[in-house]
């Protein structure tokens, strides 16, 4: 402590007694503690010692009443000493000599001590908060001053003179843990009727239904945090004062989509809740319903297909979903959005695999029933393929349709042999990839085809140069060498000069096509090969400036469609911004067919397009763009 309690301010007076006994005469001693404001101190400690003797020995001790007072009785007649020690700093105690002849009063003023005395109300009502504790602080030190509140709110206090920080920090259901006050406490001038606001906690709160059902156990993320909803349906949780986007998660059972405030699948499209500072945001949430789909699956001898998957999604825009049929070959499947829905059904067993496929168009909020899906799918096609100078497990091998669509690439095993499984009737196509090599083949419903023994050539390489229209070497292009039916072998990157190898090829007309880096103003090259066979060859690449289009996509209402991605027909993208623009950069010059996409929420905007030609080297704008 600054200044010893032997510097407190002393008044003493003495009274004349009146007149005791002869025999035994006994007084009273009164001794009175205050602050230098005049503020009575309770429960301080005071003690009457013999004069001479020490506070280990009194004669008398005790504590002062409310109004600061305390008084020794049946006092002998002699000289004492009386001695204060005050409990709210350590010191030596002040002591006072006193010759007791009749009845005696001692005053002490703590020349330090500060009263400080206040309410503590809710800072939105103004109502008194009971039974609460503040603390204050000296240089964020251990609390120098504490203030509890009785049943009215109100509390008084001591302390050192001093400038404080006062704080609520102890944790309440209610209030928030905050900074209250700066206060400077001087002695001499004691505080009285100091108001205290106490700032509410701020929440997000809330009400998720689905349709016009409570939802029990939902989980809903504020910010970086989450909560569940109790039976009603209702939730809250403690947020600092801000601004916040709410969602409710997908369930287990795909019953709903996702959804966030706002009533949308989409995070670009959703509100955010604001919280003020001692208020409640609230943020009731709407679930956006998902489709079901149920049917059956069975055999060619329809029995129950029991146990097999059933793949599902949306034909036209994000969403895809499976599950596994029952004992009776029955499925159920949810988590679609509104629109035509292809399924497929894989069963058979393992030496013989079959499929089935059908459509329906599918509703949200609804269940609606497929056609019953037989898996009569179930032609296999067989052969081998060897292949010169390497291994036959290093060599894809695909198969087509008629109509020149790929439908899976298999790699044979150690012997050169591959097949394909689960399809229907019909003429296909074998093609060992990057070789000019395929063979046709026709199989029947239900039955095997071979197409024999392909034999693949040895590989040859290819080199060259990849350069821009300036000649400077492009680097970290993507070069890739297609026979001429669509296949390839392998794939290689440019180097730091430009240059690539890639032993891919064995003899015929092959196309080597560079794609530059997604981030390059370049646009794609293509350039035609002739391979003969055993030879290498050598072809070089020059990529021409790329064009650049720019658009906007909006919704029917005509409004910004935000974050769905615009793709060009060789793989350039690019996502629309808060306004709804975009811009791609290298698109090949030419005819484009531009696709609008929405790839990150299943039930969000529908797949659509916009055309434009593309200049090289210019920018171009594409037409309005509205997705659905």
């Amino acid at each position: 402590m600054a200044a010893s309690i032997g510097a407190l301010v002393l008044a003493l007076g003495v009274l004349m007694a009146p007149a005791a006994s002869a025999e035994d005469p006994t007084f009273s001693v009164t001794a009175t503690v205050a602050t230098r404001g005049g503020t009575p101190i309770p429960d301080e400690d005071v003690r009457l010692l013999p004069a001479g003797g020490s506070d280990e020995d009194p004669v008398d001790e005790g504590a002062t009443d409310a109004s600061g007072v305390i008084t020794f009785r049946d006092v002998p007649a002699g000289d004492y000493v009386v001695s204060y020690r005050s409990v709210w700093e350590q010191s030596a105690p002040a002591t006072v000599a006193v010759t007791v002849d009749g009845s005696e009063e001692v005053s002490f003023v703590h020349p330090r001590l500060v009263a400080l005395s206040g309410r503590v109300v809710d800072d939105l009502t103004g109502e008194p908060v009971p039974y609460v504790m503040l603390s204050g602080y000296r240089e964020l030190r251990t609390a120098e001053l504490t203030l509890p509140t009785d049943v009215n709110g109100r509390g008084a206090t001591f302390a050192p003179a001093g400038s404080y920080t006062v704080r609520f920090d102890e944790w309440h259901e209610v209030y928030r843990r905050t900074v209250l006050a700066k206060l400077t406490l001087k002695a001499g001038s004691d505080v009285t009727g100091r108001a205290f606001r106490l700032v509410r906690k701020s929440h997000v709160t809330g009400r998720v239904t689905l349709g016009d059902k409570a939802v029990d156990d939902a989980r809903v993320l504020i910010g970086s945090g989450y909560v569940q909803t109790s039976s009603s349906g209702r939730y809250s949780r403690d947020v600092e004062p801000g601004s916040y986007s709410v969602r409710v998660s997908g369930d287990s059972e795909r019953r709903w989509f996702t959804t966030y405030l706002g009533g949308t699948v989409r995070k670009p499209d959703a509100k955010k809740v604001v919280v003020p500072l001692g208020r409640d945001g609230v943020a009731d949430i709407a679930l956006v319903r998902s489709a079901t789909v149920k049917g059956r699956v069975v055999g060619r001898d329809g029995r129950p297909a029991k146990g097999i998957t059933v793949y599902a999604w949306n034909t036209d825009r994000e969403g895809q979903v499976n599950a596994r049929t029952n004992s009776d070959g029955r499925y159920t499947l949810r988590g679609l959005a509104t629109g035509e829905v292809a399924l497929q059904a894989q069963g058979g067993t393992s030496s013989l695999p079959a499929e089935g496929k059908t459509t329906v168009w599918a509703r949200q909020g609804e269940a609606v029933a497929a056609k019953q899906i037989t898996l009569m799918d179930d032609a296999i096609i067989y052969g081998q393929v060897t292949t010169a100078g390497s291994s036959p497990t290093r060599q894809d091998v695909s198969l087509s349709t008629s109509t020149g669509t790929f439908l899976g690439t298999f790699r044979p095993d150690a012997d050169g042999w591959v097949g394909f499984a689960a399809l229907p009737a019909g003429t296909y196509y074998v093609h060992v990839d990057g070789s000019n090599l395929r063979r046709q083949v026709v199989v029947r419903a239900h039955k095997t085809a071979t197409f024999g023994t392909l034999t693949r050539g040895e590989l040859r390489t290819v080199s060259g140069r990849v350069t821009d229209w300036a000649g400077k070497p492009v680097a970290g292009a993507s070069v890739h060498v297609y026979d001429q039916y669509g296949t390839a072998y392998a794939t290689v990157r440019t180097g730091s000069t430009g240059r690539y190898t890639i032993r891919s090829v064995v003899s015929g007309s092959y196309q080597v096509k560079v794609t530059p880096k997604a981030s390059s103003p370049l646009a794609w090259g293509q350039v035609a090969l002739s391979v003969r066979a055993g030879k290498d060859s050598v072809r070089d690449v020059r990529l021409g400036k790329g064009a650049t289009i720019t658009g906007l996509v909006v919704t029917t209402k005509g409004k910004p469609a935000i974050g769905v991605t615009v793709w060009s027909q060789e793989g350039h993208k690019a996502t629309t911004d808060a306004t709804g623009r975009y811009t791609l950069t290298g698109v090949k010059p030419g005819r484009q067919t531009l696709k609008i996409t929405d790839p990150d929420y299943v039930g969000g905007y529908r797949d659509a397009t916009t055309t434009v030609t593309a200049k090289g080297g210019a920018t171009v704008t594409a037409a309005r763009a509205t997705v659905r």
